[in-house]
């Protein structure tokens, strides 16, 4: 026996020998089957659904006259089908396919892509190939690249020093709409007691144009974001979190169109990010940060949850805060992000009389603040130095009113 330094061991199971060979002579099948660019579409923001599939010929014979069809079905019903011709196909080579028409839902409900394969000269041996189904919905407000069916959880192999990001990317298709809420899930290797009391943070990037596909720091600007912590959820539980606009502190983030938005979570190391398998072979779908970004995730049979509500933007779920009369635009911070100080600017006129202080996204006090003076271009300097790289909210108070300007610290 090898005595080196590397030693390999085979175990052999299910052997089994032919006579000839065992491939069937005919052999049609439907692979890397296009669905809809999420599981889930508000009704608002529906474009038209690309339909796409590759043909295989698994087979040891040509295969001739094939007719591949692609149909769409809504509640049950056939509501639309289209098709394409093969002349020939050679013994173990494929083409894809892209129909010359596509499919626009245009009211909510469950739909199915349905792609069909056949020879019409032969009869093929393995029928359970020829036909692939994609469900998918379109809803009154929600996103989602998931399909519901959460089958585990995961990180990156070798997470960030502190933390790492999951996400979802969402297009957006018409303007007048908002954020409103993100759809999330946690589990842990301890399951509850590993994340009861863990924090989380949802935040909205929006993709800038030109970024050619590129996901970055670069290509990335945040407008939104969230915060929740856990408790004794159920693992795998969906919680909602309130997204808040980064410019303006107001609930909701605006969202603009013929823009792709990035919604992620940011998770402690000690936390995973639940999954389904539904993959996305042709659009982007779950993105990762760790350290850096990786546009493909975890591969595209990983599609983690980080769902994303929108409505109209004049929508409100709440009695907004009451914010300064009128005023709120007379107040600004810059520069933003900032490094390790802020500054507070009044553009009102004359001298008024505010209360500040600094909060952290978890609602925390991390300056306490004071009460101060502030005239008309005359700004008020806020140390930073003591605070983490982050995102903080600075609320101001006059006259019983109150202004949040979240800010990031570098």
């Amino acid at each position: 026996r090898w005595k080196g330094r590397y030693e390999y061991a085979w175990k052999i199971d299910d052997l089994a020998l032919y006579d000839n060979n065992p491939t069937p002579s005919n052999d049609l099948a439907i692979a890397f089957p296009k669905g809809a660019s999420n599981h889930s579409t508000p009704l608002s923001q529906v474009s038209e659904v690309q339909l796409t599939t590759t043909v295989k010929n698994n087979g040891i014979l040509q295969q001739n006259n094939i007719l591949v069809k692609g149909s769409v079905f809504y509640n049950g019903m056939e509501t639309f089908s289209t098709y394409a011709n093969i002349p020939k196909l050679a013994p173990d080579s494929s083409l894809q396919i892209n129909f010359d028409r596509n499919f626009k839902p245009k009211v909510v409900g469950d739909y199915t892509i349905i792609y069909e394969v056949i020879s019409e000269e032969s009869t093929d041996d393995m029928p359970g190939n020829n036909k692939a189904l994609l469900p998918f919905k379109v809803s009154e407000y929600l996103f989602s690249k998931d399909d519901q069916k959460i089958i585990g959880a995961t990180q990156p192999s070798a997470p960030g020093s502190d933390n790492w990001e999951a996400g979802n990317l969402y297009f957006i298709e018409n303007p007048g709409y908002s954020a409103f809420k993100a759809q999330i899930s946690v589990m842990s290797q301890d399951g509850p007691n590993g994340y009861a009391g863990s924090s989380v943070v949802v935040f909205l990037y929006e993709v800038k144009e030109n970024s050619a596909g590129i996901i970055s720091d670069e290509t990335l600007e945040i407008k939104g974001f969230g915060t929740y912590t856990f408790g004794r959820e159920d693992p795998f539980e969906i919680v909602e979190v309130a997204l808040t606009d980064l410019e303006t502190g107001a609930e909701g983030v605006k969202l603009a169109e013929n823009k792709n938005y990035l919604i992620t979570v940011q998770y402690p190391n000690h936390l995973l990010a639940p999954y389904c398998t539904l993959p996305y072979f042709y659009d982007y779908a779950t993105v990762v940060k760790n350290s850096r970004w990786y546009p493909g995730g975890f591969g595209p049979e990983i599609t983690v949850v980080a769902r994303m509500e929108v409505r109209e933007s004049t929508y409100s779920e709440t009695t907004p805060i009451q914010l300064l009369p009128e005023e709120s635009s007379y107040f600004s911070m810059y520069p933003n992000p900032a490094g390790e100080s802020i500054n507070l600017l009044y553009k009102g006129d004359g001298f008024t009389k505010i209360t500040w202080q600094i909060r952290d996204l978890q609602g925390k006090i991390v300056n306490p603040g004071g009460t101060r003076e502030i005239g008309f271009g005359t700004p008020i300097n806020l140390s930073l130095g003591t605070l983490a790289s982050g995102t903080y909210i600075t609320e101001i108070k006059k006259d019983g009113h109150l202004l949040s300007i979240p800010f990031i610290k570098r």
